[in-house]
């Protein structure tokens, strides 16, 4: 009996998150345009560190011994942990303008789960870029460790979902404010800045390695760079197991925080009347 009631959530979860992919397939080719634009937006840091790439003249065990995979591994990781974190506003703002919220709200599913649905197909597009940009770069002269795909992927996974929490945590203000947080935008600036994209997070000054080191994006980048370069063992900061041991940490520590806050405040923007518009 148990077992049975357990396949059939499994089934209805399965069915709800079909819809979401399909619901938002559906809208993006209705832009299409607008579609190819938005994804070609990711070849131009590609081609731009390509050319620096060819001006760096040490290529340092820090760097792997390759700038140019080096970042190139950092900016699509950063491109699938942007679907968690600024995606799903983007979205919660398209459901709310095109009056679908109340549609979503009277769905049997639990509100706090919605973040979830909203994320998915945002998540599948980053992913499908992601690879694209990987392939493209290998005959400009990147060089990846094929075996460490697996990994890489497990790890930027693990890291997206300790972004949605931390996303949550900033979509919890803007169901009752509407309008954009100071928090989102100053942990989009300080993961650009402290994680390590474009250059080794040990280069930064101390007090700034210790901000680094509480977020989640520097531990995905670096898992990720761990198992894809073949020197990547020599770069500084945490392996693979390393990582996703962190990341781990954060989704366990953030996500119950981040579903309680959420429930809170669609309940509070139910109570005074804001929860479906402006």
């Amino acid at each position: 009996m148990v077992l049975t009631a357990a396949l059939a959530r499994v089934r209805q979860i399965l069915r709800i998150g079909a819809a979401f992919v399909r619901m938002g397939f559906l809208l993006e080719i209705s832009y299409p345009l607008a579609f190819i634009l938005s994804q070609n937006q990711m070849f131009v840091p590609l081609f731009t560190y390509y050319f620096v790439d060819r001006l760096v003249e040490t290529q340092g065990a820090s760097v792997g011994r390759d700038y140019f995979t080096f970042v190139v591994i950092a900016v699509c990781v950063t491109r699938v942990l942007v679907a968690a974190l600024n995606d799903l506003s983007y979205e919660l703002d398209q459901v709310i303008q095109q009056g679908r919220l109340e549609m979503l709200l009277v769905e049997p599913i639990p509100w706090r789960y919605l973040p979830f649905g909203l994320v998915q197909w945002p998540m599948i597009m980053r992913l499908c870029t992601m690879a694209v940009v990987v392939v493209a770069s290998i005959p400009l002269g990147a060089d990846y460790r094929l075996t460490g795909f697996p990994a890489a992927l497990l790890v930027t996974l693990v890291g997206a979902a300790a972004s949605l929490a931390i996303e949550m945590i900033a979509m919890s203000v803007k169901v009752i404010s509407k309008r954009s947080d100071p928090i989102l935008s100053l942990y989009s600036i300080a993961g650009n800045v402290l994680s390590g994209v474009f250059f080794p997070v040990t280069l930064l000054p101390g007090p700034f390695r210790v901000l680094s080191a509480l977020l989640p994006q520097t531990y995905a980048i670096a898992g990720a760079r761990a198992a894809l370069m073949p020197a990547g063992a020599d770069i500084p900061g945490t392996g693979v197991l390393g990582s996703i041991l962190a990341l781990t940490a954060f989704c366990a520590v953030l996500f119950p925080f981040a579903l309680w806050l959420l429930g809170r405040s669609f309940e509070s923007a139910r109570r005074i009347g804001v929860l479906a518009g402006y």
